[in-house]
Parts: C-alpha cells; sequence; structure tokens
C-alpha cells in the first residue's frame, strides 16, 4: 500500500487488507514523506498486526518511486498494488487465487469493480462483467481494454515477477494503460464475478492532467517541466513502448500496434489535441463558455418541472 498524506482513508483501507480471509499474507506499507498521521497509522497497525511492515521515506520521491519500491520489496510470488483510499472485501485475495489457479495460463486476475463515495457509498458499478480480457489473441485483449476503458488492471492480483519483468510503473501519464497493455499481451486476464474492489472517489484525487500527474511523479518538478506534462500524448508514447516491450510474432505485434491506433488514439485525436494544448498553458478543455453554453442547452432541453 503506497501512501502519501493518505491519513483521511488510510485506516479503513488497512482494516479491508488486513481483514483477508487468505492466510500467508505480507502486508507492506511505504509511506513517501507524509506530512500528516499517515506515518502513524500505518506503525499503529504493524504494532497491532504482525504482517504489517512499514518502509518510512524521509521525503517525497514520488509516486512512481514509491509503487515500485513495494514491488522490490515483496517477497511473495504474488502482488497486489492496494490504493490508500481503496476498499477490498475480505474474500479479495482467497477468490483472485482460487480463479487463477483454475487458469494456469493467466498473467492476472482481476475482481469485478465498484465506485464508492467518501462516505463508502455505492455511487456507480461497473459494467464489467464480460469485459473479454480472456480473448485467445494478444490484439483481442488489448482492443478490450482500451475499447471498455479497463485501466485498473494493475490494482488485480498480479504475478510479482512478471510485474518486475515489464519494469513495474513507469514514469508519467499513461502507466496504469501501459501496465494492462503489457499484461494483456502477454496472457490472459481473467475476471472474478463478485464486485470485489471498490475504488473511492473524492475531492482530494487528482483531476487527470498532465501536470498535475507530473508533479505526483516528481514533487520537485516545477515551470515548464509541469506545464509540459501533455497527458494524451503520453498515455499514446506509453501505450506504443507496451507494444514494442512485448515479445510477440511480427504479425501480432503489427495487429495490437494497429489496434492502439484504431481503438484509441484516432477516435480521441482532436480531443486529446485540444486537451493538452489547454493543459500546456494552464487552460482547461473544453473552455468554460463551452462549459457554460452546453449546460444552457441541457437546461432548455429539460421538460417542464424535470429540475424539481
Amino acid at each position: 500500500m503506497p501512501v502519501f498524506d493518505g491519513e483521511r482513508f488510510l485506516d479503513e483501507a488497512l482494516a479491508a487488507v488486513c481483514a483477508q480471509d487468505a492466510d500467508g499474507l505480507e502486508i507492506l506499507v511505504s509511506d513517501n514523506g507524509s506530512t500528516d498521521a499517515s506515518l502513524e497509522i500505518a506503525r499503529d497497525w504493524a504494532a497491532r498486526d504482525s504482517r504489517v511492515r512499514v518502509l518510512v521515506s524521509d521525503v517525497n520521491r514520488g509516486g512512481t518511486w514509491n509503487f515500485n519500491r513495494l514491488l522490490e520489496a515483496a517477497r511473495a510470488p504474488l502482488f497486489k498494488w492496494a490504493p490508500a483510499d481503496d476498499v477490498i472485501a475480505p474474500s479479495f485475495v482467497s477468490r483472485c487465487i482460487e480463479t487463477l489457479s483454475a487458469e494456469p495460463l493467466a498473467v492476472a486476475v482481476l475482481p469485478r469493480t465498484v465506485y464508492i463515495d467518501e462516505a463508502g457509498a455505492v455511487i456507480e458499478e461497473r459494467q464489467d462483467l464480460e469485459l473479454g480480457l480472456d480473448a485467445p489473441s494478444p490484439h483481442e485483449r488489448l482492443d478490450r481494454l482500451l475499447s471498455g476503458m479497463v485501466a485498473h488492471v494493475m490494482y488485480g492480483l498480479l504475478g510479482t515477477e512478471t510485474l518486475r519483468a515489464i519494469g513495474g510503473v513507469r514514469r508519467g501519464p499513461g502507466a496504469d494503460w501501459a501496465i494492462g497493455a503489457q499484461l494483456c499481451m502477454l496472457g490472459k486476464i481473467v475476471l472474478v464475478p463478485e464486485q470485489l474492489m471498490m475504488q473511492r472517489r473524492h475531492g482530494g484525487q487528482s483531476n487527470g492532467s498532465g501536470a498535475e500527474i507530473v508533479a505526483w511523479d516528481n514533487p520537485g518538478a516545477t515551470g515548464r517541466t509541469v506545464s509540459f506534462g501533455l497527458a494524451n500524448l503520453s498515455i499514446n508514447a506509453a501505450l506504443a513502448s507496451a507494444v514494442r516491450s512485448v515479445r510477440l510474432p511480427l504479425d501480432e505485434r503489427t495487429r495490437c500496434a494497429a489496434t492502439v491506433l484504431r481503438t484509441w488514439t484516432l477516435p480521441r485525436l482532436p480531443g486529446a489535441l485540444a486537451t493538452d494544448v489547454f493543459d500546456m498553458v494552464g487552460a482547461t478543455w473544453p473552455p468554460d463558455w463551452v462549459r457554460r453554453w452546453r449546460a444552457a442547452r441541457a437546461r432548455r432541453a429539460l421538460p417542464v418541472g424535470a429540475d424539481g
């Protein structure tokens, strides 16, 4: 569990991890120079539960460093990154292991997911019963990953050595997409049909802009380094790099590259370019006047009395 200033939800997240019904867990918490009570919360859990081991950094070395530090320190054959603001069901690990055992050629297993709010109430259920990440060919699985917007594969249960072999988390925007793409090109990703992963949505999260992601990755970055964190360009570069990094026959590698272009790059190209340009100059896309116009048009389209 990587954490930086995550005191608000850390206790709940650790309680969920420590409540797993599987045996033999190693629970690592890596505190990345937190300035709040995160380290104290982690150490309190370590004092109560011998499975919890706390790794400490005196300064914030960046989110990528913290994620990879946990991967380097892990000693178990299976691995999960557990965000410090998410919650998992008590049977998360055991059901993932059962499912993975039934699919020996799978490289990862992913339970179904719901989104929760700050209070833990479910606000949305992902339509993820038929993700298709176990399709027979790499390019088919990659197409399902991208078209289904499945960016959270890295939070499933994964093989430790497989993650190390693909280099862990890369720096910059698109790291989550790159891990998912690499894994689904390497082998099948199987689904646990139960909703066992609760991803939290709250006001303290990143807005996903390139500048925020660069600052998360490199807390000391300033000026043009942050301004030129072009998220959409970086995601496309990460996906292209993922295709190059996986050893595949030439014809299948070509199909995977074409899949990235057809399913991801080309459909998003105009909006992605606009978003990156606006992000570069510190503005937002669409511009505020477009947002206001869309909101006014939506209000005019409402039937009388529909707005309460």
